[in-house]
């Protein structure tokens, strides 16, 4: 009789395989909903450009084609950044370590929402329909927050507190829940659009016409559609973003309470928001000038 021999077990270390084992080790880390979203699509769309090839037969020169493909396919500076920042951090968690390319990133500043733009988008509604007026309160809430759409999308009507003028996000991006003050016309909007329907303090602030949550992939179509209804032609969502950082600065606001406000964790991130130009600095310069500050207390000078 012809003995059995003992089979080893043969680990799978394909990039399918790894990579579905480094998601769930993010999900175990409780990353954030969008951020396992982004390191899937970026490593699906590896996969989709090698092969489901084995994680020792990755080389350096998959990275470099990669990256020339990226750019070959039209995405941008910042998407290609984006995606080999991904990559490194899978690969450097599988102990790999590749050079990956500088990328230049050469976007173009972000120009805000105009005045004229603004006064379109948050004048009070005209139609008397429920979406119109959740739509309105969108829009008010982002420029008056500046917080993200994923957050804006997750606020239930418990988290808007009238009595101390507060409001709380308990999803954010990092999952780092924090509070922004409530302003006084941000308060009317809300008491407004609160009033036209019946609802729980533990119901989700906006919702379909059905009473489900208003999930963010459609709240993004729902506000594209009202600023075009609105005549804006541009229909970001994070413009909204964008502009409540540019202007707050622009209306004398600190810096590092804009920091505190929108949720970042470095200040650096807080500035790369901002397209303050020369004019906006010389507006109120003199107001805050130290040495104008000075001759204003009679400071004697020896000059």
């Amino acid at each position: 009789m012809k003995r059995k021999q003992v089979a080893i077990k043969i680990s799978d270390y394909s990039l399918k395989n790894c990579i579905q084992e480094f998601i769930d080790d993010c999900s175990i880390r409780n990353l954030s909903s969008d951020t396992l979203s982004n390191y899937m699509h970026t490593l699906s769309y590896f996969i989709d450009y090698t092969g489901n090839k084995s994680m020792e037969d990755v080389s350096q020169r998959d990275i470099n084609d990669f990256t020339r493909y990226m750019r070959k396919k039209g995405n941008t500076d910042s998407t290609i950044a984006t995606r080999l920042s991904i990559l490194k951090i899978f690969f450097n968690s599988r102990g790999i370590t590749f050079d990956y390319p500088p990328i230049k990133n050469k976007a173009p500043q972000k120009v805000p929402y105009t005045k004229d733009e603004l006064q379109l988008l948050l004048a009070p509604p005209k139609r008397q329909t429920f979406t119109e007026y959740r739509n309105w309160c969108i829009a008010n809430l982002l420029y008056s927050t500046g917080c993200r759409s994923s957050s804006c999308a997750n606020l239930k009507i418990k988290d808007i507190d009238f009595i101390n003028n507060t409001i709380y996000f308990s999803k954010s991006k990092g999952n780092k829940p924090y509070y922004v003050p409530l302003g006084s016309e941000l308060k009317r909007v809300l008491k407004k659009y609160l009033s036209i329907y019946q609802h729980e303090d533990d119901d989700y602030l906006f919702i379909t016409i059905y009473g489900d949550q208003l999930k963010r992939e459609s709240m993004k179509l729902a506000m594209i559609n009202y600023n075009k209804s609105r005549g804006v032609a541009r229909t970001s969502m994070h413009l909204y973003r964008h502009t409540f950082a540019v202007d707050y600065l622009r209306s004398g606001g600190n810096i590092m309470y804009l920091k505190t406000i929108m949720n970042h964790h470095d200040i650096r991130i807080t500035q790369k928001y901002l397209n303050i130009d020369i004019e906006d600095v010389k507006s109120n310069f003199d107001d805050y000038c130290p040495l104008n500050n000075m001759k204003r207390k009679a400071i004697k000078l020896n000059i």
